[in-house]
């Protein structure tokens, strides 16, 4: 509805906008979970206790944006597959 109340666009233009912009925001939900689930998974002996603490890691040593290192790139990636 926002496309269409604000720029007065439909059709195909419409779809794809609207599967563009639903394809950055899924990838700013998972981008964060995405992160930890590669530390998880590349890590050599016990650096990480859980999600939590990877959670916790990567906010003290990078901050907030840490979170979101990779995140053009997720989206490169998740953008075209809802957009088709």
């Amino acid at each position: 509805m926002f496309f269409i109340t604000s720029f007065a666009i439909e059709g195909l233009l419409l779809q794809f906008l609207s599967a563009f912009a639903a394809g950055f925001f899924v990838t700013l939900t998972v981008s964060p979970f995405d992160k930890c689930r590669t530390l998880l998974m590349n890590q050599t002996g016990d650096e990480f206790k859980g999600l939590p603490d990877c959670f916790m890691h990567i906010l003290k040593k990078e901050g907030v944006a840490g979170l979101y290192k990779g995140c053009i790139p997720a989206w490169t990636r998740i953008a075209p597959n809802t957009v088709l």
